[in-house]
């Protein structure tokens, strides 16, 4: 009778580790769904776009009739030109080199070039982190080395060089790296992101003088804002609808500069 009873006692001590094994197991993927799931639920989704659609609206139109008052009385007043004119003279160079397919460049292939490079790393995937990373090196060198339609040997060999870095650095690299950046200073990067993307538009002006601050101070107030609400819908609905929303925003441009 004691011997059936030590029995059942083992048995009974077995299925409780069994059961408080698959607890543990349970528990640890619940963490791990969770540090790694960070899609917010439809409604959150729902109420973040319309909210950044409000703030992208509001913000650029406050930001653009700033720079309207800039050029109308600012600028006059210390006689120096408007930097738009810099603007006009940058788009009409990409048009003689475009031609007829400039305004598909603008509204459709540039964004999505931008959108990799500055914001498709932000979730904080591999995946997403390595093409961006690549496509940031890409524009960078080509920039830098000159344009894409003067490429020659050595320029081709240096980009496919990288790529097969990148390729086996995506092999060999964990998924937990990128999650432990992101939940340790992902909003910093995240801040960092949507600074650069507004720098970076500010290169588009070659030239400063002292009395035309108070343009460049509203340009960029609205480039910031473009490249804040941009982000926000990336990082809440999605890298297409950051996407959508900045091909709306060229759009607009390049109905602007065309007079319609």
């Amino acid at each position: 009778m004691r011997a059936l009873k030590d029995i059942a006692r083992n048995n009974l001590i077995h299925i409780n580790k069994k059961s408080n094994s698959s607890v543990s197991i349970n528990l640890t993927l619940l963490q791990s769904s969770m540090e790694h799931s960070i899609k917010p639920s439809s409604k959150i989704q729902a109420y973040e776009l319309i909210k950044t659609i409000f703030i992208y609206w509001v913000g650029t139109f406050i930001c653009k009739i700033a720079v309207k008052i800039a050029e109308t009385y600012i600028l006059p007043y210390y006689h120096v030109q408007s930097p738009s004119i810099e603007l006009e003279e940058f788009s009409r160079h990409i048009q003689s080199l475009l031609g007829a397919f400039t305004p598909y460049y603008i509204i459709l292939i540039g964004p999505l070039i931008e959108e990799a490079c500055f914001r498709l790393g932000l979730s904080f995937k591999k995946r997403d982190i390595f093409i961006g990373g690549y496509t940031l090196f890409f524009v960078v060198f080509i920039n830098l080395t000159g344009k894409l339609y003067n490429l020659n040997l050595w320029k081709v060999s240096v980009l496919l060089v990288v790529l097969l870095g990148v390729i086996y650095l995506y092999k060999k690299t964990k998924q937990e790296i990128f999650t432990q950046v992101g939940n340790k200073y992902g909003k910093g990067i995240t801040y960092l992101f949507i600074v650069l993307f507004a720098l970076m538009h500010m290169s588009n002006f070659t030239s400063f003088e002292p009395g035309q601050f108070s343009y460049f101070v509203c340009y960029f107030s609205y480039l910031l804002i473009t490249s804040y609400c941009i982000t926000r819908l990336r990082i809440y609905n999605g890298f297409w609808w950051g996407y959508g929303l900045h091909a709306v925003n060229n759009a607009f441009a390049v109905l602007a500069t065309s007079g319609i």
